[in-house]
């Protein structure tokens, strides 16, 4: 995919960047397919290894059509799974399969589990099949102004050597490197989660069978933490933990991979998964990194932060870099590409009417954006504080096989992404905890 290590840029593009993640291959490839000059500028070289993800055909299929990549180039790349589960200290489980509404043509069946490393090159070769110029190995050092204070272009350097570009729009797609927020002194953690993750890669792994071998399990504790796991492409697994920073963060720092091994043979249910298996990522760079990282800023395992900010004189931000809640749910990549398309569709716009004003953009892009996706954060963020109270998941998920009014709301809500279920399940979900919040001595906080 790289561009030759002797390449050298135009001076100037319509929009430069920052980061070749989805946010940024999404924006880049609809923009360039209505003939505008992008430049991508991707720190790593890919392939890179990350967190892999669920998405849910229901909540991106219109995104994907507009990218032009379809369901079939899709299938031979990612894993289908047909259903999902949840486990609770108590052994009470909520397993779904098939009965996403297979009846109603807006929904689909399954979802998939993605291999990051491989999607994201995908969708970046995308990118430049559409005319995008991207460059990987090409590290943003510095931004620029004009004499009226806009932001208008970056330095970078690459392979030794340093260029600069301007652009009439920077457009920070770093996810949660926040390259722009931490600039500008507007990235925030959100206070209400206190929780980082550490994650590895497994090969041979022990899978069920059949249609259900690509079943995503997510185990919760009384120990602080709680685990995802994930069965990728075959013979690759995907083991994470999301831990309490204010329990945990101490004994991890000291020893990340020391802690990731202890907690892993903790849990029975992966104890088992993992006992021919073989662990194929290390914790290198998490050690590297970790020096630079404090318990308050947790630089590479915090996935819980937002930015004050959206849109500037010149730079907008969009996918993870404008905020990230949890790394499970099929809504993280939801949000990141629907923010490129919504972006895209606003700066197409712009151009023609010769406008990238900030209140343009702030209007057609960032009101669209908080219309559309609000409401799903919020929802998330508040249900994500729940994992470390298995009290309370465990009488949820009861509640959720004994009801069949709630399992659809919950169904609806996650994996469909409804607007209309999200909202009946987050007032119903808000009822609730107030019944019984009083008992389990836990406190709920939620920020719009």
């Amino acid at each position: 995919m790289d561009r030759e290590k002797n390449f050298i840029p135009d001076d100037f593009y319509d929009f430069i960047v920052i980061g070749g993640g989805p946010a940024g291959a999404v924006f880049a490839t609809l923009v360039a397919k209505e003939g505008y000059k992008v430049i991508v500028l991707e720190g790593s070289k890919f392939p890179r290894f990350c967190v892999g993800e669920i998405i849910a055909p229901t909540a991106i299929w219109r995104i994907w059509h507009r990218l032009g990549v379809t369901k079939e180039m899709m299938d031979p790349l990612f894993i289908q799974k047909w259903g999902a589960g949840w486990i609770t200290p108590n052994g009470t489980q909520f397993n779904f399969d098939q009965d996403v509404h297979p009846e109603d043509s807006r929904c689909h069946a399954h979802v998939y589990q993605l291999d990051r490393s491989v999607y994201d090159e995908f969708l970046l070769n995308h990118a430049l099949d559409n005319g995008v110029t991207a460059l990987e190995e090409a590290r943003v050092e510095e931004l620029f102004y004009d004499e009226n204070g806009r932001m208008n272009g970056v330095s970078f350097e690459r392979h030794g050597k340093t260029f600069e570009v301007r652009s009439k729009l920077v457009v920070d797609a770093s996810g949660r490197t926040n390259f722009i927020p931490r600039k500008l002194g507007i990235r925030m953690e959100i206070e209400e989660l206190h929780s980082f993750a550490c994650f590895a890669h497994w090969e041979d792994c022990k899978k069920d069978q059949g249609k259900n071998a690509g079943d995503v399990r997510l185990l919760f504790t009384e120990n602080d933490l709680w685990y995802w796991w994930a069965p990728l492409k075959d013979p690759k697994s995907s083991i994470g933990i999301v831990a309490n920073k204010n329990v945990h963060w101490d004994e991890y720092s000291k020893d990340p991979e020391a802690f990731y091994e202890k907690w892993v043979l903790n849990h029975p249910f992966i104890k088992k998964r993992i006992e021919n298996a073989t662990r194929i990522t290390n914790f290198d760079v998490v050690k590297t990194r970790i020096n630079q990282a404090s318990k308050d800023s947790a630089l590479l395992t915090n996935f819980h932060a937002r930015s004050s900010e959206a849109v500037g004189d010149g730079w907008v931000l969009i996918g993870d870099t404008l905020g990230f809640v949890d790394p499970v749910f099929s809504a993280g990549l939801h949000v990141v590409h629907g923010s490129g398309m919504i972006l895209a569709d606003a700066v197409i716009k712009g151009m023609k009417e010769n406008n990238l004003s900030e209140g343009f953009i702030e209007k057609e892009y960032h009101e669209k954006y908080k219309e559309e996706f609000q409401d799903v954060l919020f929802h998330i963020q508040g249900w994500a504080q729940l994992y470390y109270n298995p009290k309370f998941v465990d009488m949820f998920l009861k509640w959720g096989n004994r009801y069949p009014k709630i399992r659809d709301m919950y169904i609806r809500t996650f994996i469909a992404f409804e607007k209309k279920a999200i909202k009946e399940f987050s007032k119903f979900f808000l009822k609730i905890f107030k019944n019984v919040s009083h008992k389990s001595g836990f406190k709920l906080s939620v920020k719009k």
